[in-house]
């Protein structure tokens, strides 16, 4: 996999590694040896980007093998297990600003020559521009992908796609996918995005390589900064859903067109033996056409054996039982939406021996109590009352993470300041409660009472006013109105009749 990372200067004029256009570019103090103006060309944003295929070990993500920042002036292409082999025998693995953005004006200085950065400034002449940086890299990636058996494709990310969600990802799972990606280049902009023009350009040189059309798709929450989207689209590969998705979206390969050095004219008389097309292989005599001068024998065998390493594995496969069936799968009607699959994101931890009570939180808050059970039971029905939580909300998608039983040590993620269903033991209540936010709400099962955290931090407990300059006076915390209890009601009466479907003595 690579990722290719447009980027540009002031108002998309690219960048310029001697800074000498207008914007400027970050250079390194020749006194202190420190990156200064590391803003310029918004090269922080591309530096952050590509920490994010860093990992531990490798230095990058092993399936992670390019990264490439181009513009319409200067590109780099990292070739990251170089990279990393280089920046270990020079100590500094880190990859800072100072190591990345510094390293590449460093090695476009010097010329370093196993750096693992492929650099041109692209202002001057015959040195290679964008379209050279990405016909070599696609032309590269397809010839590896057919080596392997499989397919190249690109991905751009853009708005107006279709979204890229857990539950659309893992129903292809199961689904026909004809594809079989082997290669895939991921497309992002940075802040200033990618205009139509370098957009058309990019699709162009990508269609002459990739087995299928471009592929557009967006990520839930719009606009997203470059970093973000990036880790956003590595989680799902990381959880191998990212490629059956891609499989399952760009459908069947197309057909490779024959290369314009043999063009496959009709011939002007069709009786004549010699011209009529067939359907084997055409030979040299009829990919050359009629007789005309003859060519010198190295240069025809040259051509000869050029076209025929490119026509051989363009020969269309033999209609199988897949292939036949294929386009019948593609007329079939969708299946009715279903409940996300919880068993994505769910964690059954082994917990410690002896008697448990489990508890939970709901959008942000702690589930219940159930006591006088061994652990295996008393999580059993913890797992299965937020199961029945979840499908209450159901089909309705929340945008909360779900984790029916949470680990001891994973304790602290009950701060966090976003919606979550949580499932834990009795033994964390407190440590949950004293990090919970505010409005954190707990649901007892024992005892059928549901309860919200109120604030208890000291900024509420005591606090001070203003009333004239220069005066202060201590107030005392202010009550915080009670939460409505018909919410209340409603909701004990819907755990009310799920807990009626439940034998807890089965457990």
């Amino acid at each position: 996999m690579g990722v290719l990372y447009w980027g540009g200067g002031l108002e998309g004029q690219g960048w310029d590694l001697s800074g000498r256009l207008p914007g400027g570019f970050p250079r390194i103090d020749r006194y202190s040896d420190a990156l200064v103006d590391s803003w310029k060309g918004r090269m922080e944003n591309a530096q952050v980007t590509l920490r994010m295929c860093a990992s531990e070990g490798p230095g990058f993500k092993r399936y992670m093998k390019h990264f490439m920042m181009l513009s319409s002036q200067a590109c780099v292409e990292f070739r990251l297990r170089q990279y990393h082999r280089y920046n270990t025998l020079c100590r500094r693995k880190v990859l800072t600003e100072r190591q990345v953005i510094g390293g590449i004006l460093e090695t476009w200085h010097k010329g370093t020559s196993n750096s693992g950065m492929r650099i041109s400034n692209g202002g001057e002449p015959g040195e290679p521009t964008f379209l050279s940086f990405l016909s070599r890299r696609a032309r590269r990636y397809r010839a590896q992908a057919r080596r392997l058996g499989g397919h190249f494709a690109a991905v751009i990310l853009e708005g107006g796609q279709q979204e890229l969600k857990f539950v659309a990802a893992a129903k292809t799972l199961s689904a026909e996918r004809p594809a079989k990606l082997k290669r895939v280049l991921l497309i992002l902009g940075g802040p200033d995005g990618i205009s139509d023009s370098i957009r058309q350009q990019l699709r162009t040189t990508l269609e002459e390589h990739t087995d299928f059309p471009l592929l557009g798709i967006a990520l839930p929450g719009g606009i997203l900064h470059s970093y973000y989207a990036l880790a956003t689209v590595l989680v799902f590969h990381d959880q191998g859903l990212l490629i059956p998705y891609l499989e399952f979206q760009v459908g069947k390969p197309r057909q490779v067109v024959k290369s314009k050095a043999r063009p496959a004219a009709r011939p002007e008389n069709s009786e004549s033996p010699v011209e009529a097309p067939t359907a084997e292989a055409p030979t040299r005599e009829t990919a050359e056409g009629p007789k005309t001068q003859p060519k010198p024998r190295d240069e025809a065998e040259d051509k000869d054996k050029t076209e025929r390493a490119e026509v051989a594995p363009q020969r269309p496969l033999p209609v199988g039982p897949v292939n036949a069936l294929a386009p019948l799968a593609a007329l079939a009607p969708k299946p009715p939406p279903c409940p996300p699959p919880a068993h994505l994101l769910a964690q059954r931890p082994q917990l410690p021996a002896g008697p448990q009570r489990p508890e939970s939180p709901v959008n942000g808050g702690l589930l219940p109590k159930v006591p006088g059970l061994v652990p295996a039971d008393g999580m059993s029905a913890l797992c299965a009352f937020g199961e029945i939580l979840v499908g209450l909300i159901w089909p309705l998608r929340p945008a909360a993470v779900y984790v029916p039983l949470l680990p001891d040590a994973l304790v602290d993620f009950c701060g966090a300041p976003l919606p979550f269903v949580l499932g834990i033991s009795s033994e964390m209540v407190q440590r949950a409660e004293a990090i919970c936010e505010p409005q954190t709400m707990f649901v007892d099962i024992d005892s059928g009472e549901i309860r919200v955290l109120q604030e208890n931090s000291m900024s509420a407990m005591l606090g001070f006013c203003s009333t004239r300059p220069g005066e202060h006076r201590l107030v005392g915390p202010r009550p915080r109105p009670a939460a409505p209890d018909r919410p209340h009601k409603k909701l004990l009466r819907r755990l009310d009749l799920a807990l009626r479907g439940i034998d807890f003595e089965a457990f």
